[in-house]
This record gives C-alpha cells, sequence and structure tokens, in this order.
C-alpha cells in the first residue's frame, strides 16, 4: 500500500491520488503536509474536497495569515467554507463585493474550486455589479454541474 511506503513523497503523492477520488485514507498526511507548508495550494484543494473536519485547525492557521498570497487564503477560506464554517463564508462573500479585481476573481476560484452552492446568490449579485460576466457564467455553470452531479447520485440511491 503505497501510503505505508518509507519515502515520505511517495505516501503524500498516494493521499494527493486518493483525495481526488473522495477517499480520506490519506488526510493526516496531507494535515501535515499543510502544516509543513510544502504544496499547499493543491494541498488546501485536496483537503477542501475531502472535508475532513480534522483538517479545520490546520485550514484556519493558512486562512488567518493576513500576508499569505491571496489564492492560498481564499482556498483555505473555500475549504473551511466546503466544511460549512460560517465565518468562512462570510469571508468569501466580502472577497466577491471587494475593490479590487483580483481579489474578487481569487475569490470566485475558490468558490468554483469547492462548488459552494450557498454562495451562488453572492455570485449571481456580483455578475451584475462586480465580477466580469465570463467569470460568473463559468462559476454558476461549474456550481450547476456539482447540483446536477449531486441530484444524479440522489436519484441513483433511490
Amino acid at each position: 500500500d503505497a501510503l505505508r511506503t518509507p519515502g515520505l513523497e511517495l505516501r503524500e503523492s498516494a493521499a494527493l491520488a486518493l483525495a481526488d477520488l473522495g477517499r480520506a485514507e490519506g488526510a493526516t498526511l496531507l494535515i501535515a503536509r499543510l502544516e509543513r507548508r510544502e504544496a499547499i495550494e493543491e494541498t488546501l484543494l485536496a483537503l477542501g474536497k475531502l472535508k475532513v473536519p480534522e483538517a479545520i485547525p490546520a485550514l484556519r492557521a493558512v486562512a488567518s495569515k493576513r500576508f499569505s498570497p491571496g489564492l492560498r487564503r481564499s482556498l483555505a477560506l473555500g475549504a473551511l467554507a466546503a466544511l460549512g464554517d460560517e465565518a468562512s463564508l462570510e469571508s468569501l462573500r466580502r472577497g466577491l463585493r471587494a475593490f479590487f479585481p483580483a481579489k474578487r476573481a481569487i475569490t470566485a476560484h475558490a468558490i468554483a474550486a469547492f462548488r459552494i452552492q450557498a454562495l451562488r446568490p453572492d455570485v449571481e449579485d456580483a455578475a451584475k455589479h462586480r465580477l466580469p460576466k465570463a467569470l460568473a457564467q463559468s462559476i454558476l455553470e461549474e456550481l450547476d454541474a456539482s447540483a446536477d452531479s449531486h441530484q444524479d447520485a440522489s436519484a441513483s440511491m433511490r
């Protein structure tokens, strides 16, 4: 099993691959990787998609660093929002209303990456006022695809 091999890099690669499949067996390795500040964006995406509550302290640590790159903070906030963190949802809402266009675009990327349905009305509103229409349309399509796949999975379970 690749998660038990001697090489840390191989174990972490296996954990990322499993996370991509929605499997959380390697989440502990990913949390440690995030704490070591290695491949942060990739690790944030993986942990956010897994939605493992054990990652919350490490995600909060990244999100709370005021002078870290905007993408990094937005992905950490997105991962926390995917776990239902209300404060992170509010931070992402503020990001969509930011004065700087780059901040709005980075926030939008995090919303799309984690398919945060709760922010759909905010994306629709931002599309009318602040967010480039093509970017807003892309995010809304991603949210629609997410909602459709969730409905398909629910229907197949019946």
